[in-house]
């Protein structure tokens, strides 16, 4: 049969990988919003999912170094993928495990999740580019004996896959439709890859491996690839992987973990593959080394000297963090491109890029949460980044010798180590860190008050005084909105059961009067041994004293909120923020409409905003106005004389339906109506879009 064309064939090849690629990094985004409510919102999903995938991905590379064996024929090949890639079309379109999530071993829920829902459509789109790239180097197409432009298509792809995501799907598409439209275009790419496979078949050649051009790549892939080589293709692929995430918990921890912080630096990650798979120059190697061990020396020394990461400057800051990473992973890729080897060994070479990356991610997501105390990992891969390029560098003739390498590495991350427990704030007598995030206890002798700090955010605090122990602090003061809230509510319908989600230190329990109810729901466990531990803090152990019965679910809010009787709460609070991040499924119409249900009549719901780079206040009036309730807040922010030790600035948004109550809070208390802004789209379990709330300069 005569040969197809070498441009449809190129073109066949290339979409099917470009395809392929795009439809994986459009998953993963959709996948991991789909499970974050269930996880309470925390960023750790995020690491988890990309461990996952990267998991999966060194399956499928296995896959096709063994598919690509010589104990097969091609016809076989052929039947084996096809087979894998239409049989995975029976878990489509993707959907949530129905099983509830259990807080105290996340990682296992989320990942059998993940499994559940897209391992094997995951796994078929993997496997494609390093299979597909196998089977064009045994054609006659354009290349064919150096076939690695396709894995720079296979990245482009993967590059368009995750800027589309945060920018045009999830802001034009709810994720019903989001994953009708990726059931749609993976059969497209299955028709595809039928085309390839029907072509390597029936019309490909299977060219032994000695007639393979030794001179198209550089000489020393004429052997087969040194233990050495395996090794430096490892730790250069280790360290952008860790890099990568290191850098997405350290800014989501105080920002958000939603897509957009995620799909950045990832993208950034994937265009340093592009660029250094697209035959990168050489010559510039020496450069890109020097600038990225440079500005890796920079960050790491802003973030440890500097206590003003996120303040007026975030957007510099952030930039800077981004600027490095691509560097350093452009800095890594190059090396790894540069040495690739012969298409003999393009599957062996392919698994070890694929090890690093997931050697790189367990770290992140499993062993620097229990071996750290912080987010110093972070720290510590920019450290190994400066010293290993700077180690390959060669200044005139001095050059670092290679048993020195081992000794300037260890060094490097001690003094990351030593140098952040000499600048640790004294003052915090306690950090624990898990899955959901990172707690501490600070102790503030000057002002003589105990602080609960979740990431940068404090998110409680109590007095020393034992006369002052049971005063409520901070956002929950004598002075704050939510005490207008409460004395209004007390006159008008008595306070018989509250709703508290999100415990910070439980200052909310000193609101709980004798024989009152308060059920208080929170997921994360070290907030709540803290809380409930009155060596710290005594909220909720002086309300049980004082005969309250204080309850504590442990759970989603959200989830154990559904749990409950209707018409059982006299208001419901929402304050879960984790750091200054927005819990974004706890605001949706479907949520408040769960609140209202469980609300009696004359309750009300109440959320605190307070945020230094978001104002939700205008979705949720615009979810109000949905469920015809009326929606008003009160900032407290302006004040004319300046703030106690125990008052803090905050913004509350109260819903609630009885226009009494709300006109109390206007007139005695001074809370405005919030105006329905018309360009402002509702949010709902299906669509939310974070970009819209985000403020300035952020923005």
């Amino acid at each position: 049969m005569k040969l197809l064309p070498s441009i449809f064939l190129v073109l066949v090849f290339v979409m099917s990988i470009f395809v392929s690629a795009s439809c994986m990094f459009i998953i993963e985004p959709v996948i991991a919003k789909m499970l974050l409510p269930s996880l309470g919102g925390a960023g750790n999903v995020w690491n988890t999912c990309v461990f996952f995938f990267q998991l999966i991905l060194l399956l499928a590379y296995l896959y096709a170094h063994f598919l690509n064996s010589n104990k097969l024929s091609a016809k076989a090949r052929a039947v084996i993928h096809l087979g894998v890639i239409w049989l995975a079309a029976y878990f489509l379109p993707i959907k949530m495990p129905a099983a509830i999530p259990d807080p105290k071993h996340p990682y296992f829920w989320l990942l059998s999740a993940l499994i559940q829902s897209i391992g094997a459509i995951f796994f078929a789109l993997a496997s494609t580019a390093p299979v597909l790239q196998k089977w064009y180097a045994s054609t006659r197409g354009p290349k064919a004996n150096d076939p690695y432009f396709l894995y720079a298509a296979s990245n482009l792809g993967s590059l368009v896959g995750l800027l589309s995501y945060p920018f045009v799907i999830e802001r034009h598409m709810g994720l019903a439709m989001q994953t009708n439209a990726l059931t749609c275009v993976y059969f497209a790419f299955a028709f595809l890859v039928t085309l390839c496979t029907a072509f390597y078949a029936y019309q490909g050649k299977n060219a032994p491996e000695s007639t393979e051009p030794t001179d198209s790549i550089e000489s020393t892939d004429s052997t087969a690839p040194t233990k050495k080589q395996y090794l430096q293709w490892l730790y250069l692929t280790i360290l952008p992987a860790s890099l990568v995430l290191g850098m997405t918990s350290f800014v989501t921890c105080e920002l958000s973990a939603f897509p957009l912080f995620w799909m950045i630096p990832l993208s950034l990650y994937i265009l340093s593959f592009i660029v250094a798979f697209s035959y990168f120059p050489e010559k510039l190697l020496g450069l890109i080394r020097l600038l990225a061990s440079c500005g890796a020396i920079i960050l790491l020394f802003t973030i440890i000297f500097k206590e003003f990461t996120y303040s007026d400057f975030v957007t510099q800051f952030i930039s800077l963090h981004l600027s490095v990473l691509f560097l350093i992973s452009l800095a890594c890729h190059a090396q790894v491109a540069s040495s690739r080897p012969r298409t003999r060994y393009l599957t062996n070479y392919y698994l070890v890029i694929a090890l690093g990356g997931i050697i790189g991610s367990s770290l992140n997501t499993f062993v620097a949460p229990v071996i750290l105390k912080d987010l110093s990992e972070y720290q510590i891969v920019l450290a190994l980044s400066a010293s290993a390029l700077l180690c390959t560098m060669q200044f005139g003739k001095w050059r670092v010798t290679t048993k020195a390498i081992p000794w300037v590495v260890a060094s490097s991350v001690l003094g990351v180590l030593l140098i952040n427990d000499y600048r640790s704030d004294p003052r915090v007598v306690l950090t624990k860190r898990n899955f959901f995030g990172l707690t501490r206890i600070k102790v503030d002798n000057y002002n003589n008050l105990c602080e609960i700090l979740d990431g940068a955010t404090v998110h409680g605090g109590q007095s020393l005084d034992p006369q002052e122990r049971m005063q409520p602090y901070y956002y929950y003061s004598e002075k704050s909105p939510i005490w207008s809230l409460l004395k209004v509510l007390t006159h008008s319908i008595g306070l018989k059961k509250h709703g508290i989600i999100g415990m910070g230190a439980g200052t909310m329990a000193a609101y709980a009067a004798p024989g009152q109810k308060m059920t208080m729901f929170e997921i994360n466990p070290n907030v709540i041994s803290i809380a409930t531990n009155p060596f710290y803090f005594t909220f909720i152990y002086d309300a049980v004293k004082r005969k309250a019965k204080v309850d504590i679910k442990t759970g989603d809010g959200r989830i154990e909120m559904a749990k409950e009787p209707d018409k059982s709460f006299s208001y419901i609070v929402v304050d879960a923020y984790s750091s200054d991040a927005i819990p974004l499924h706890l605001m949706t119409k479907e949520a408040i409409a769960l609140y209202q249900n469980k609300l009696t009549d004359g309750g009300a719901i109440s959320f605190h905003i307070t945020s230094t780079y978001y104002d939700v206040s205008p979705v949720l009036a615009r979810a109000a106005q949905s469920l015809g309730l009326y929606a008003i807040y009160l900032d407290d922010y302006q004040k004319e004389d300046s703030l106690a030790p125990e008052e803090a600035d905050s913004k509350w948004v109260v819903l609630a339906k009885d226009p009494a109550l709300v006109r109390k809070l206007i007139e005695e208390f001074k809370w405005t109506p919030i105006k329905i802004e018309d360009d402002v789209r509702l949010w709902t379990d299906d669509y939310c879009d974070i970009l819209s709330v985000l403020r300035e300069p952020f923005s």
